[in-house]
């Protein structure tokens, strides 16, 4: 009996890779091709099912977000309307990624930013999970904004759920009852959010994000450079620049 002979290495992977039903590879240089193409595939949907938003970062600084900046006009805003700088946040308040935003990295902005009167910080309605009651819960944060109580009501949205890594479910008896935790005048506020008085303006104006390919909660404009969700070092670094920009440095 004839000796074997060895074939090269990227052949002899085919046992593991290809059957019989595979189509006949023209050459080798096909055949190393379509390997480094499974091997390519393969690591892409491994960050896919790996991606967390805590890990995710990306900047761009382009005029394309400007649209932004003067829509928030009417919006509630912390800090002061003469800060320099305009820092939006574009988070669905029901996603987890929200809740790690306003724990971790929101009141390092706080004592930095907003209190000394270096940004004005917005938070753009954006609601990512459809099927959820996340458009509900931005009605009820503009209804208790009526009462001068946005903030509060946001904060008390994020403050009683935990922070796990799945959706926040409430029911719309329940935002009607943090209205009534917070001493909102709740035939106001019942008559706002029962009335549907923000429905339209928040799914024309979260249309506007969508259009504009902002599509991870939460995302932050620091006037024109778009972040994904990061640490506070990477935030605070964005915010360092354009306070450089704003001194003509």
């Amino acid at each position: 009996m004839a000796n074997a002979t060895r074939l090269p290495l990227e052949v002899d992977m085919l046992g593991m890779i290809f059957n019989k039903k595979t189509p006949k590879i023209g050459s080798l240089r096909e055949l190393k091709i379509l390997i480094f193409g499974g091997i390519i595939s393969i690591v892409i949907a491994g960050s896919v099912l790996a991606y967390k938003p805590q890990a995710t970062y990306r900047q761009n600084s382009t005029s394309s977000y400007e649209s932004f900046l003067t829509s928030v006009a009417d919006m509630p805003f912390l800090g002061k309307a003469e800060a320099p700088i305009t820092v939006i946040e574009f988070a669905d308040p029901l996603c987890p990624g929200a809740k790690s935003f306003f724990d971790i990295v929101e009141s390092g902005l706080k004592t930095k930013y907003i209190e000394t009167g270096l940004i004005r910080f917005y938070q753009w309605p954006t609601v990512i999970n459809k099927v959820n009651t996340s458009i509900n819960a931005l009605e009820a944060m503009h209804c208790a904004d009526d009462q001068d109580k946005y903030w509060q009501y946001r904060d008390y949205l994020l403050t009683i759920r935990p922070r796990e890594d799945f959706w926040a479910v409430f029911t719309l008896d329940d935002y009607k009852q943090f209205a009534q935790v917070l001493n909102l005048d709740t035939d106001k506020f019942n008559a706002c959010f029962d009335g549907g008085k923000y429905e339209k303006w928040i799914r024309e104006i979260d249309s506007q994000r969508e259009r504009a390919g902002i599509n991870s909660s939460p995302t932050l404009l620091v006037n024109n450079q778009i972040l994904s969700f990061t640490a506070f070092d990477e935030l605070d670094a964005a915010i360092e620049r354009e306070i450089i920009k704003e001194n003509g440095l």
